[in-house]
């Protein structure tokens, strides 16, 4: 099982790039919100990939 690729590419902006919410939502096209919310969801993700 593989993290949808959405959430994959707003992981690797955090994590990996060091982008704040605002930057990725800019980049990507969409609200601060749904980053946050997609972030949030990752733990979840991450267990179920487990």
């Amino acid at each position: 099982m593989r993290l949808p690729a959405e959430l994959a590419q707003i992981a690797v902006h955090y994590y990996i790039d060091g982008m704040t919410h605002n930057e990725i939502a800019e980049v990507l096209g969409c609200s601060r919100r749904r980053i946050g919310t997609l972030l949030e969801s990752l733990p979840g993700h991450a267990q179920e990939i487990r």
